[in-house]
C-alpha cells in the first residue's frame, strides 16, 4: 500500500495509538500525506456519511481500517457505492482498499472458495431494539462448491468499536450443492 499509494490521495484511517495498527503507522507512515484519522471517538452513521463526502471529487481513496468494527464497513460501504475496489489487502486485523471513481470492479466477498456473500442488511441499516426485543436479518450466501454439513456461519453484535461482544450465534448451513443459495436468518 506504501507504495502503490500518492501521499495526495486521502487516506481515512481508525487507527488506535496503542494499538498495533499504531505501530505499523509508526513504521511505514501509512497517512503520509492527505489523511483523515477517526479515531479520537466514536461516530455514527450519519456522521460518517459526511466524512466520507468530503472526498467526492477525489479521483482515489484509500482506507485503513480494522475490520471487526461498524464504522469501517460504514465507510466500506459508503465507498463501494460509489465507486470501484481496485486495491485490496489486509494484515492480521486491518483491511487496506482503495476505490476509484469511474472503476467497474465493485466488493464482493469470498468465504475461501465455498462461499460468496450475496446479500444482507447494509452498512446504513440500522436495527432499533430494546432491552428484550428480538433481533432478526436475512444473509444470503452462494454455494461455490459443495458444502457438507461440518460448517457453520456465526454472527457477532459487537459494539461500535468492535471491542465488546453483546451477542453471538452459531448456526449450521446444512449440506449444499455448487450454485445453491444459502439463507441465514438469525435471531
Amino acid at each position: 500500500m506504501t507504495a502503490a499509494r500518492d501521499p495526495l490521495e486521502p487516506t481515512i484511517t481508525d487507527l488506535s495509538p496503542a494499538s498495533p495498527a499504531a505501530y505499523y503507522d509508526q513504521q511505514l507512515q501509512l497517512r503520509q500525506g492527505v489523511s483523515l484519522d477517526l479515531s479520537w471517538r466514536l461516530h455514527h452513521f450519519n456522521e460518517i456519511q459526511k466524512l466520507v463526502a468530503l472526498f467526492d471529487h477525489e479521483p482515489a481513496v484509500w482506507i485503513v481500517l480494522p475490520m471487526n468494527t461498524a464504522k469501517a464497513w460504514h465507510i466500506t460501504a459508503l465507498l463501494d457505492a460509489e465507486r470501484g475496489s481496485t486495491y485490496r489487502a489486509s494484515l492480521v486485523n486491518l483491511l487496506f482498499y482503495r476505490f476509484d471513481q469511474n472503476a467497474d470492479s465493485n466488493l464482493v466477498f469470498r468465504l475461501s472458495d465455498l462461499l460468496r456473500y450475496d446479500s444482507g442488511p447494509g452498512a446504513d441499516t440500522q436495527f432499533d431494539v430494546q432491552s428484550g426485543d428480538e433481533l432478526c436479518a436475512d444473509f444470503t450466501f452462494t454455494a461455490l462448491a459443495p458444502v457438507d454439513g461440518l460448517y457453520s456461519a456465526g454472527l457477532h453484535i459487537v459494539d461500535l468499536t468492535g471491542t465488546i461482544s453483546v451477542a453471538q450465534l452459531d448456526e449450521g448451513l446444512g449440506s449444499h450443492n455448487a450454485g445453491d443459495v444459502i439463507h441465514f436468518s438469525p435471531c
